[in-house]
């Protein structure tokens, strides 16, 4: 596979305060686009661009997990601590 050049255009300054930044954590600029065309295609969109938080992998299956999770249950014993249900249990049995 030949290697091809992609282009794009931005503020000097961001160029250089995010190549500062790549330097520090050991990456070449090249790579980070790549990273980020590899996601594309992975994902079939762009979508991970404009999260608010790009969460770690384990914890986006975690929100996942906790996301489909019934609606919380209702009843007569869901507000109730414990102690009240077990009461009230008592008492419809006229234990108490």
């Amino acid at each position: 596979m030949s290697d091809a050049m992609v282009t794009g255009r931005m503020p000097e300054e961001k160029k250089i305060a995010a190549t500062r930044i790549l330097a520090r954590e050991n990456l070449a600029t090249s790579e980070v686009i790549n990273r980020v065309f590899d996601e594309i295609i992975e994902t079939g969109g762009t979508s991970f661009l404009f999260k608010k938080e790009i969460l770690p992998e384990a914890w986006q299956r975690a929100a996942q997990f906790v996301d489909s999770l019934p609606i919380k249950r209702t009843g007569k014993y869901v507000d109730m601590t414990l102690k009240e249900a077990k009461r009230e249990r008592l008492t419809n049995k006229g234990l108490m």
